[in-house]
């Protein structure tokens, strides 16, 4: 009850040469709240798109005062380096 979700998400460009970060996040009874995408003019590893959006998103929901925040990531070794700071 008023946990709030998070999925984060990148994608690379190879022929744009950038990264794109998606972020979306939902309420406690699974309705849309808030989403946002931007754009890194680099190509980045996978990883390292997917550690950058989740920082994006971290960011944006401390400043849209969104508390109890799960966050859902697809890569196995950015969750393993976040549980290691917790």
């Amino acid at each position: 009850m008023g946990l709030y979700k998070c999925n984060v998400d990148s994608s690379i460009s190879r022929s744009h040469n950038n990264v794109g970060i998606g972020v979306c996040n939902w309420d406690d009874h699974g309705r849309f709240v808030l989403a946002k995408t931007k754009w890194y003019s680099h190509i980045l590893e996978v990883d390292t798109g997917e550690a950058l959006g989740f920082l994006t998103d971290l960011n944006w929901v401390y400043h849209s005062q969104l508390n109890k925040m799960d966050f859902e990531l697809d890569s196995k070794p950015v969750v393993g380096l976040i549980f290691n700071f917790i």
